[in-house]
């Protein structure tokens, strides 16, 4: 229990533990984000695909479970979501900065604990719903905020390689409503 982690280990033994284990994952981001900025040319661009037209993109491009189809985002979906995420969003446009809204997810993660999970899920099914709008998906709104919210909290890795695989398919296909930007984790496998 806490109070005899407390007198074994001194005051302050759990606050540096937990600046470790924030200084190790803001390392991890920053070591994937300089890879992948400056990785293997096959990193560097991703290839236009013409037969992806805007039209197959007013529904989800994949389906919930098909995380196994595109190894390399389901492996940062499950690894690393919050950069998954963040970098999804941020090829949106929903997010200026990167790395600032990263961090305030991860410093987040640290403060709040188990609210973290609620936060994030809430997090992610508003980032949904902007991806809805801006796709001018068929199912959007107050009938979709209940479901994406339970896909965020039930089945958040799958949901969120499913809106990555979504937002690769717009960039390749030159959908309008992707930032003119790359994405700063493209899936090499593309």
């Amino acid at each position: 229990d806490w109070a005899e982690h407390h007198q074994q280990h001194g005051p302050g033994s759990m606050e540096v533990g937990l600046s470790y284990h924030l200084l190790v994952f803001c390392f991890l981001g920053l070591s994937a984000q300089l890879y992948f900025a400056v990785g293997p040319p096959a990193h560097r661009s991703m290839a236009f695909d013409d037969s992806i037209r805007a039209v197959d993109l007013r529904d989800f491009h994949a389906g919930i479970c098909a995380c196994y189809e595109r190894p390399c985002i389901c492996l940062w979906s499950c690894c690393c979501p919050l950069i998954r995420l963040t970098d999804t969003m941020w090829t949106m446009g929903f997010v200026r900065n990167f790395w600032l809204s990263y961090l305030t997810l991860l410093v987040s993660s640290y403060l709040f604990g188990p609210l973290t999970w609620l936060i994030v899920c809430i997090y992610g099914a508003a980032c949904r719903q902007q991806l809805r709008q801006k796709f001018e998906m068929h199912r959007q709104g107050e009938e979709t905020c209940f479901e994406d919210c339970c896909l965020h909290c039930f089945c958040h890795w799958c949901t969120i390689v499913q809106e990555a695989r979504q937002v690769d398919a717009a960039v390749r296909s030159g959908h309008p409503a992707v930032a003119q930007r790359p994405p700063v984790l493209r899936d090499p496998g593309v």
